[in-house]
């Protein structure tokens, strides 16, 4: 509602010839620091799961599976999406033994 009542306010602004570029330059300025503020709290990436944890994770997993087959079962916060293993299958195979492709039983790492 508030979002829709700016966009009215910048409309009229707009729609006033002397008002037009300062708009639209409040506007960019407005995008710019959301964007800003985007990248500074890190949206893309929560904090527990940067890459370079999760490459020690799988480093980990590796190293303890010693060469024998295993699955990745997945726990904690984002462990309800199907995706949430797909980092570390890939990091385990880039590091030369990926998961079982079967479902079975096994180890648990944590």
């Amino acid at each position: 509602m508030v979002a829709f009542m700016f966009a009215l306010l910048f409309d009229r602004f707009m729609q006033l010839r002397r008002l037009f570029y300062p708009t639209i330059g409040l506007l960019l300025l407005f995008v710019f620091c959301n964007v800003i503020a985007l990248f500074q709290t890190n949206f893309l990436n929560n904090s527990e799961f940067t890459f370079s944890k999760r490459l020690y994770t799988a480093k980990q997993i590796v190293q303890e599976s010693q060469g024998k087959e295993y699955n990745l079962i997945a726990r904690g916060y984002g462990s309800q999406y199907i995706s949430f293993t797909m980092n570390y299958q890939y990091l385990t195979w880039w590091l030369g033994h990926g998961p079982s492709k079967q479902s079975r039983r096994g180890q648990i790492f944590h």
